[in-house]
């Protein structure tokens, strides 16, 4: 079961070098459904609800956060053959034309699909408590935070939206690095996604034609 499953994996994710590349904008649609890998994303190839055998309402807008609420689902490959696949290692889906990362247990849309790419997820941050003499050692509390992130496109990778991480990504294009890094440091922090933007606009993303 596991050579077939990495078999499968391989054939789905297997790169589309021979079509020809679309530039990425507000009037290119991704295909609706699955990614198992960031691969699939990049090859705009997931997997289509009619490939999903699911008790599931495709039609719902919850769709896809309730399969994948499961432990597994059950992806038909041919008329003869049926695979399970555990969830927990799904990358991704895309649904209305939008991105949603597997991030922290959860699901989160892409809102800035670009080279250097930026969303928002929920995270849990375990605080330690201090020792007191007196009562012990409290127990670690633990509270929610919103944080920011950045997606490079081209390795998917994620990154803590921080300045550091920033400065580090656009040094791919060496004008908008100079001119980035030649500004105050106030200024650079208030400007990162300005810039981000910029970098995007100069470097779009490319995905197979349909």
């Amino acid at each position: 079961m596991r050579l077939f499953f990495l078999l499968f994996i391989s054939i789905i994710s297997w790169p589309i070098s021979a079509q020809e590349l679309v530039m990425y904008d507000r009037d290119f649609t991704l295909n609706e459904g699955i990614y198992l890998t960031f691969n699939d994303l990049q090859n705009n190839r997931p997997i289509p609800k009619n490939a999903i055998e699911t008790r599931y309402d495709p039609k719902s807008q919850e769709f896809y956060y309730d399969l994948l609420s499961e432990n597994s689902i059950k992806i038909r490959v041919n008329s003869d053959s049926v695979i399970e696949l555990n969830t927990q290692g799904v990358w991704g889906f895309c649904r209305n034309g939008n991105v949603y990362v597997n991030y922290s247990n959860d699901f989160y849309r892409i809102p800035v699909l670009g080279s250097i790419s930026h969303f928002v997820a929920i995270v849990e941050i375990i605080e330690t408590g201090f020792y007191d003499p007196w009562y012990g050692m409290p127990a670690d509390q633990t509270r929610s935070e919103l944080q920011q992130f950045m997606l490079d496109f081209d390795t998917g990778s994620i990154y803590d939206y921080t300045l550091e991480n920033f400065i580090s990504l656009l040094r791919k294009d060496d004008r908008l690095h100079r001119e980035f890094i030649h500004l105050k440091k106030r200024h650079q922090r208030q400007k990162m996604f300005i810039y981000l933007r910029r970098y995007n606009e100069a470097h779009p993303i490319y995905f197979p034609a349909r």
